[in-house]
């Protein structure tokens, strides 16, 4: 035990050790408990109980770190073979399907540790335990709350463990006789290593990405909690044709939901800060065209819209409206049936009208306290939406499909009926001028637009740009995410 802190629950197990000194066979009932009070504050405790007096042979601790209750039930299993002596025949009782399996490959002898494993620290020590004190093992499947009461006993006493504020049961750092480790931030990495070095590079670059200035209204957003960022993940590796190889057309796509997320869609006003020599002057605006009065005219005409085209515009252009509405309509009917698929009893009229009723299948909502329609297009998912779907009996994977599957089906939609006509009326209005794609391109001779009769108006700050967002957010995601086993993303 020299390596198990901190010293009290050392004592205590001793105390075990040499009431079990004489005995050949051993039978306990383990448990764990798992209990996650806010976003941030994880209990988790372990339990056992010895079945020749239950009374009296009875131990409970608290667990830290990575909180699963597979984390938590090895644990009890770790602290009750501590207490064996040597050559000892010990049975557990468990409810844990994954302790059993790796119990039993110990058994057999194909117990292989590695970097892919699950709690790796406390499984190397429980086969070193088993090694070092000879002991055999047998395990034995129970149903977890169901009539045994030894079962029962010992599930409520690791639920009181965190309730009685007990001791913080760990396996020091000195501890060596296990497989090469992964260590990041002082900390022992006891999951799947290549997960966690993915997990490390996205969230380095996500605290990277909203530390942009374009993305302040978007970091506000976060901290709200206004945005669900493991739906967004799943929306953008989404891919329509369900095939494990890449297309053109799904790379294609991807790209274009890519570019609509990162503010990078051609549109006039983009075009502008790339392009100053060709699209510098004030005519260049909106490329649709709308119906106005003319002054003394009776009737209205067909002129070219005077609105600076930014990606809001795009979608909300008066031109472009009417079909805009249709295509959220058409969308809200789509996401009911899904629904209807689901659970076809619970659609009623004030479901429909809930999910009318949310902001961002509004045109013409405003509200700050929500994610926009603009902003939904782009694929920030709200988090609203999700509990929404919750609410309404969808489980996580039926969630992602109806959220992935619609909204690359509005994208879609929106890029056919119109993003491809406006594209087309620019194109109209670049030959007219002599604007031909090459002259867009990189590393090209630059052409110079004769029309343009003004320069590009240059907006000086008045004020030193502030730093929104701290560089190192990502430190603290990781960090938590290692101590309540939840993704970085949630917090």
């Amino acid at each position: 035990m020299e390596f198990i802190r901190p010293v009290s629950v050392v004592s205590k197990l001793r105390e075990f050790r040499l009431l079990f000194n004489n005995r050949t066979d051993l039978h306990f009932y383990t448990d764990g408990s798992l209990k996650h009070s806010d976003q941030t504050l994880v209990n988790m405790g372990c339990a056992w109980i010895e079945t020749s007096n239950p009374e009296e042979y009875r131990f409970s601790v608290q667990c830290t770190d990575y909180a699963s209750s597979s984390r938590a039930e090895a644990m009890a299993i770790l602290t009750a073979l501590l207490t064996a002596p040597k050559y000892c025949h010990v049975t557990i009782y468990t409810d844990s399907a994954i302790c059993i399996q790796l119990l039993t490959k110990h058994e057999y002898g194909s117990h292989h540790i590695n970097g892919k494993t699950v709690n790796q620290m406390i499984w190397c020590y429980i086969h070193w335990v088993i090694q070092a004190l000879h002991l055999h093992i047998s395990t034995i499947k129970i149903k977890a709350h169901d009539t045994d009461q030894l079962n029962n006993d010992t599930d409520r006493l690791a639920k009181e463990t965190y309730k009685n504020d007990l001791p913080i049961f760990f396996i020091d750092h000195k501890f060596t006789f296990h497989h090469p480790i992964l260590v990041w931030n002082k900390r022992i990495i006891e999951f799947n290593h290549r997960n966690f070095i993915n997990q490390l590079y996205q969230a380095q670059l996500f605290n990277c990405y909203i530390s942009f200035r374009r993305n302040i209204n978007l970091y506000e957003l976060t901290k709200k909690r206004l945005i669900n960022w493991s739906l967004i993940n799943s929306y953008m590796a989404y891919d329509y044709n369900g095939k494990q190889s890449t297309s053109f057309d799904a790379s294609y796509w991807k790209q274009f939901r890519l570019k609509l997320f990162t503010y990078t869609i051609p549109t006039v006003e983009v075009l502008k800060n790339r392009h100053p020599h060709l699209y510098n002057n004030y005519s260049w605006t909106c490329p649709n065209d709308v119906l106005r009065l003319k002054y003394g005219a009776t009737t209205k005409t067909m002129v070219r819209c005077q609105e600076n085209e930014s990606l809001e515009h795009v979608f909300l252009c008066e031109t472009v409206r009417p079909i805009m509405i249709q295509i959220i309509k058409n969308l809200i009917l789509r996401i009911t049936s899904d629904l209807r698929s689901i659970h076809p009893s619970r659609i009623t009229k004030h479901v429909i009208h809930k999910l009318s009723s949310l902001p961002y299948f509004n045109p013409d909502s405003r509200l700050d306290s929500d994610i926009s329609l603009t902003q939904l297009i782009q694929g920030f998912i709200p988090d609203s939406l999700f509990d929404f779907l919750k609410n309404f009996g969808c489980n996580a994977s039926e969630i992602k499909h109806i959220v992935c599957s619609n909204l690359n089906w509005l994208v879609n939609e929106i890029h056919s009926k119109i993003w491809i006509p406006r594209c087309k009326n620019l194109r109209l209005r670049e030959i007219a001028v002599g604007i031909l794609p090459e002259h867009k391109k990189k590393g090209t001779l630059k052409k110079i637009n004769v029309n343009n009769l003004t320069f590009p108006v240059i907006h000086y700050l008045d004020n030193p740009v502030v730093q929104h967002c701290d560089n190192d957010l990502w430190n603290i995601w990781i960090e938590y995410s290692c101590q309540t086993g939840k993704p970085w993303q949630d917090f």
